[in-house]
């Protein structure tokens, strides 16, 4: 199978554990009634979240390749074997785990770019006007 990529980093092993949440941010205003309605703010903020581990003598070292990219300030490609490549910032990591040699458990977040390459300002679930 098709491994998983994100910028120059290629997972040894892809994740145990892959999501993919669709959100359409919605938004309550009052209409010229005063009655409170929502509208729609389209379909932006798939966020991306999965779990996984790296195992063997270079575990630590691929943890530490992908953390290098968590704090670099640009958007990239993630490339997913089965999903749809997304252009997207690398927002979480976390390490899940007591130390254990050559042994790495790690969950991680993406957060999909709008089209200009920047993350939606309008990201929350509700907005109260």
């Amino acid at each position: 199978m098709t491994k998983m990529k994100f910028k120059t980093f290629t997972w040894p092993n892809n994740p145990e554990r892959y999501e993919v949440e669709f959100v359409r941010p919605i938004e309550y205003r009052k209409n010229d009634a005063g009655q409170e309605v929502f509208a729609g703010l389209g379909g932006n903020c798939r966020t991306m979240k999965g779990f996984g581990v790296f195992v063997g003598s270079s575990a630590y070292a691929d943890f530490k390749k992908l953390e290098a990219l968590l704090y670099e300030n640009t958007a990239g490609t993630l490339i997913h074997p089965v999903w749809q490549s997304s252009k997207v910032f690398f927002t979480r990591l976390k390490l899940v785990q007591e130390p254990v040699e050559n042994y790495v458990a790690y969950e991680f977040t993406f957060q999909e770019a709008d089209a200009s390459g920047g993350i939606p300002q309008n990201n929350r679930p509700y907005l109260k006007l």
